[in-house]
C-alpha cells in the first residue's frame, strides 16, 4: 500500500472515529413539540384524557408549582374532580381548590405524562387575559429535563440520564426554595446611580415582566425610591384572588452572567407586600427578560442553561 494511501486510510477511519463519538455523545428528545406564543408567553395545544374532548391551551409556567386545569373545560369535559386542602401554586400563597386525575395529556399528539397526575381545578377565564384553558407546572415540569428554543418555537423533552448539556449555552446552578418550586439562580443589576446589586431571582415563565422585585429585597437595600419611576400603575388580581398594585421603575442595566441587556423597565410592589416580600431572593425574572434567552431547564442535576435568542 502506498505510503498517501495508507494516511487516507488512517483520516477516514479517524473521522469515522469522531461521527460515532459524536454520536454516542448526542443526546436524543424523547418529544419535540412546537409551541405558540401569546404575547410573551409559552402556550401550546392539548387533548386531556383521549382524542374526543376539545383541545385546550396550555401556559407553560416554570413559576406554577402545580399543574392547573380550568373549572369550566373540566366540567364541559366530563373531568371529574373533588375539594382538595389549600394548595401552593405560585409565590402569591395558598388557594383554596378542587382537583382531578389527568391519565393523559398529549401535546401534538405526544403523551408527556407516564402515570396519572393530580390537576388543580380552578377558574382561568380571565387568569392574566389568557386564552388559555390549562397551565403546566412544576410537578409536570420536573419529570424532565426541557429544552426552549423561541427561534425555533419548538421545545423538546428529554430523559435525565439521557441528557448531556450542551456547549454552546451558559450553565448556571439553580435552588428550588422550600416554599416554592420555582428555580433560583444568581443575576446582577446596575441601577442609574451606578449602584451595582447581585442576588438570586425566581426564574418564571408565567409572569409577564422584565424583573417584579422582592418587598423585602427593596426594602433592606433602600431601593424603592432609587428605583421607581412616573410610569403607569398596574393592577391586576392574584390566583387567590387578592389584589395586587404594582409600580413601574428602572435600571441601567441587567447582567446574567455574560448576557447584558440595558435600560430595563421592572416592577415594583406597592401593596399587598406580603406576595412579594419573601426573603433569600431578590424577586421574579418573567417571561418578557426570558424571552429573549433560549434556555434549558435541568431539574434532575439542578442545571439551568440560557443562550441569547434572535429577540
Amino acid at each position: 500500500m502506498r505510503k498517501y494511501e495508507f494516511q487516507l486510510m488512517l483520516l477516514i477511519i479517524w473521522y469515522m472515529f469522531i461521527l460515532k463519538a459524536n454520536a454516542l455523545g448526542a443526546t436524543q428528545a424523547i418529544y419535540s413539540i412546537p409551541f405558540q406564543m401569546q404575547g410573551n408567553y409559552i402556550v401550546l395545544k392539548a387533548t386531556v384524557n383521549n382524542a374526543k374532548l376539545d383541545t385546550a391551551i396550555f401556559l407553560f409556567d416554570t413559576g406554577a408549582t402545580g399543574s392547573i386545569i380550568d373549572s369550566t373545560f373540566a366540567a364541559k369535559n366530563n373531568i371529574k374532580s373533588k375539594l382538595s386542602g389549600a394548595l401552593t401554586i405560585t409565590a402569591s400563597g395558598p388557594v383554596k381548590i378542587r382537583s382531578a386525575k389527568i391519565k393523559s395529556l398529549k401535546f401534538d399528539d405526544k403523551n408527556i405524562l407516564t402515570k396519572n397526575i393530580d390537576f388543580s381545578v380552578i377558574d382561568l377565564s380571565n387568569f392574566k387575559s389568557l386564552n388559555i384553558q390549562g397551565i403546566i407546572g412544576y410537578d409536570l415540569l420536573s419529570r424532565y429535563c426541557i429544552s426552549v428554543n423561541y427561534d425555533k418555537r419548538c421545545m423538546e423533552f428529554y430523559s435525565f440520564n439521557d441528557y448531556k448539556g450542551p456547549n454552546d449555552y451558559e450553565k448556571y446552578k439553580f435552588e428550588l426554595s422550600d416554599f416554592v418550586q420555582i428555580p433560583k439562580f444568581p443575576i446582577s443589576f446596575t441601577t442609574y446611580t451606578e449602584e451595582e446589586f447581585t442576588g438570586d431571582i425566581l426564574f418564571d415563565t408565567g409572569a409577564d415582566l422584565n424583573i417584579l422585585f422582592s418587598q423585602s429585597f427593596l426594602e433592606e437595600n433602600n431601593l424603592m425610591e432609587k428605583l421607581n419611576s412616573t410610569g403607569p400603575v398596574d393592577t391586576a388580581k392574584s390566583l387567590n384572588n387578592l389584589p395586587i398594585t404594582l409600580k413601574t421603575g428602572a435600571i441601567k442595566k441587567l447582567n446574567i452572567g455574560s448576557l447584558e441587556f440595558n435600560d430595563i423597565v421592572i416592577k415594583l410592589p406597592s401593596n399587598n407586600a406580603g406576595s412579594f416580600s419573601f426573603p433569600n431572593f431578590m424577586g421574579i425574572l418573567g417571561a418578557e427578560a426570558i424571552c429573549k434567552m433560549n434556555f434549558i431547564l435541568d431539574y434532575s442535576k439542578q442545571f439551568l442553561y440560557l443562550k441569547a435568542s434572535s429577540n
